[in-house]
């Protein structure tokens, strides 16, 4: 442990912010080629096609989410991170090998896309409880903001690049391109020095894999306000989450755009997001978490109702934008409560519940949205999602909450 005020300074924090980094771009450029692929390829339906493979890939998410969080806290949190990140690889090497299959059985993709998105919550949930060892405790709060931010930031120059990289490159390039992020995170993780061990409560005697499974899904029954909250954001999610698959949608179909304009929404949300996250990481002061979370959801509420009336394409960037001010917002708060209140040695569990619970509702809302924006709309279905988050919104305020006061 190093005693430096600035965690850009420790080492190891700056492998696990690049690995991090790099990995998220090479994710941004698979995801966005397959939502153009999809998009521009003439299938029957092609928005329902859309939201059942991008459904498929948050079952890979939040699907394993317990499993791999067990995983996380059983076994060195350099190794999970190494074996996901090359796990990724694999399969995406495979997705690259076999393409053309997919040209005529497209929905065949959503076995991979099941696969290749398993491993994310092992590399996510190891690199979560590894903040709390290679930075010292004052400084999580800032660590935890630094990489909600340079998820985004990723995101933002991937989602940059893709456009480009799908235009000149083609999709198997963008293909490639994340094959090789993952390779390169994983040697930059391997690098790391600190070492990582399996952490233990005290006095616990040896358990298996599924009392460890288990013991981290009583911990969260146990906490009534922590399964109020997680509840509730599962809730909001399921309004939340669409604006992945709207974006590409909004560009193709709404303003008849190239993957460029694509890439440009998430751009533009990436920035929104990055920017409150930078902002945040930089102050240290009391917050009231639960009135962020208010203001947070309800400037997601807004900019969602806002952009569904827009006629022209540049002021859709500016409610996107304000879109992704709210999205970090909330996260940031919410990662910060957690990374201070959840004991460290079931960390590893709890943050892989978070996502579980908070993401069951995606595959749902993707299907949703394929299939409702091919019958009525994707701009009338953004006004319905943006009024319900709006009123959603006032229930940040009314459900019970976590006691203590934490530092941002």
């Amino acid at each position: 442990m190093t005693n430096e005020k600035n965690i850009f300074n420790i080492p190891d924090f700056r492998r696990l912010y690049t690995a991090r980094f790099i990995s998220t771009v090479g994710a941004k450029f698979f995801a966005l080629a397959i939502s153009w692929w999809v998009l521009d390829s003439g299938f029957e339906d092609a928005n329902s096609m859309l939201g059942i493979i991008m459904a498929a890939t948050a079952i890979g998410t939040f699907g394993f989410a317990p499993f791999m969080g067990a995983f996380a806290d059983k076994y060195s949190k350099k190794k999970t991170m190494i074996a996901a990140l090359i796990g990724e690889a694999v399969v995406v090497g495979i997705v690259i090998l076999i393409f053309p299959v997919f040209n005529h059985w497209p929905l065949l993709f959503t076995v991979f896309a099941v696969l290749i998105y398993a491993f994310e919550p092992l590399f996510e949930t190891s690199m979560q409880g590894s903040l709390n060892v290679v930075v010292q405790p004052n400084l999580v709060p800032n660590a935890v903001s630094a990489i909600s931010g340079i998820t985004s930031f990723s995101q933002a120059l991937g989602a940059a690049c893709a456009g480009a990289a799908i235009t000149v490159l083609g999709v198997l390039g963008a293909f490639s391109l994340d094959c090789a992020c993952y390779l390169v995170s994983a040697v930059l993780i391997w690098r790391l020095v600190t070492k990582l061990p399996v952490e233990k409560q005290e006095n616990a005697p040896k358990s298996s894999y599924w009392k460890d499974l288990a013991e981290g899904f009583l911990y969260v029954y146990k906490d009534k306000a922590l399964v109020w909250m997680l509840a509730f954001f599962a809730f909001v999610n399921l309004f939340v989450s669409p604006i992945v698959l709207a974006l590409p949608i909004i560009a193709k179909t709404v303003f008849n755009g190239t993957a460029l304009l694509m890439s440009g929404y998430e751009v533009s949300m990436a920035i929104g997001i990055v920017a409150i996250t930078t902002v945040l990481g930089r102050v240290s002061r009391k917050f009231n978490r639960y009135t962020s979370g208010f203001g947070a959801i309800l400037l997601c509420g807004l900019s969602l109702a806002g952009l569904s009336f827009c006629s022209h394409e540049y002021l859709t960037f500016v409610f996107v934008f304000l879109f992704g001010v709210g999205l970090g917002l909330v996260n940031v708060s919410m990662l910060t409560i957690f990374q201070m209140y959840v004991p460290t040695y079931i960390q590893g569990r709890f943050f892989s519940i978070v996502n579980t619970i908070a993401g069951a509702v995606i595959p749902l809302s993707y299907a949703f949205v394929g299939f409702l924006s091919d019958a009525i709309g994707i701009m009338p279905l953004m006004t319905i999602n943006g009024c319900v988050l709006t009123v959603l919104s006032v229930g940040m305020l009314l459900i019970p909450k976590i006691k203590g006061e934490y530092i941002l």
